[in-house]
């Protein structure tokens, strides 16, 4: 996809569509892909539109389709010793997964768990969405940890503290029995992918910031040429 593209096609088709307006504006979320964070006339389209972009793809991935598309892997690595999985074999393998995770209860739970529908503010926790957390909700989890963290007194009044006795716990998984072919390391790529984060793309910071590095991005474009071409 290019940037472009994704704004002049696809999200004219998506306006055509939708039929955003100030009374019924609608909500898009979009992945970490730079034709989407760093797409100046897309973000300017979509607020001028009513539409609100989010940048939080990431948190509501299925995550039924991720667990099916790692027991696809650790199948085909089971069946395949000593090789390793190429993009020839990633169609097949996500295609699997897709078809047992593309049900009509997976799609209402996604919507659940994510609080979309029904909706729910307070789905995620407070480091992910930088909100801060009101003054009684710390109140009650505060006393909600004191009464779980309480020890219970014996008749008499008199607290006496449990002693627990030692036990011994060994936990095995089938990965740690099942010897599974080694891959040699990946080679990482000079241009190193920095991890975005949530955000409202339409918001007026953002999209200040955003110009910035763009007006950025071209000075240094021109002084190269300059210094090739003068």
């Amino acid at each position: 996809m290019q940037t472009d593209i994704f704004c002049d096609v696809w999200f004219e088709h998506f306006l055509k569509y939708a039929r955003p307006s100030e009374e019924s504006p609608v909500l898009l979320i979009l992945g970490g892909h730079a034709t989407h964070t760093k797409n100046l006339n897309l973000i300017e389209k979509a607020k001028a539109n009513h539409v609100y972009t989010s940048l939080s793809c990431h948190l509501i991935v299925p995550i039924a389709l991720d667990t099916y598309y790692q027991q696809e892997i650790q199948a085909w690595l089971r069946n395949n010793p000593g090789k390793i999985i190429t993009l020839y074999e990633i169609g097949q393998l996500f295609g699997n997964a897709y078809q047992k995770a593309a049900t009509v209860q997976t799609a209402c739970n996604g919507f659940k768990n994510t609080g979309i529908f029904p909706y729910n503010q307070n789905i995620f926790p407070d480091e992910t969405t930088n909100r801060k957390q009101p003054n009684g909700e710390a109140h009650r989890n505060a006393a909600t940890t004191a009464e779980a963290n309480r020890t219970m007194s014996p008749r008499g009044g008199c607290s006496k503290e449990r002693t627990p006795s030692p036990q011994v716990v060994l936990h095995f998984t089938p990965k740690d029995l099942m010897l599974l072919p080694k891959a040699g390391s990946r080679t990482e790529s000079a241009r190193g992918k920095r991890k975005g984060k949530t955000m409202i793309l339409t918001s007026t910071l953002n999209m200040e910031k955003i110009k910035l590095q763009v007006e950025s991005k071209r000075s240094a474009k021109v002084r190269q040429l300059k210094e090739k071409y003068l």
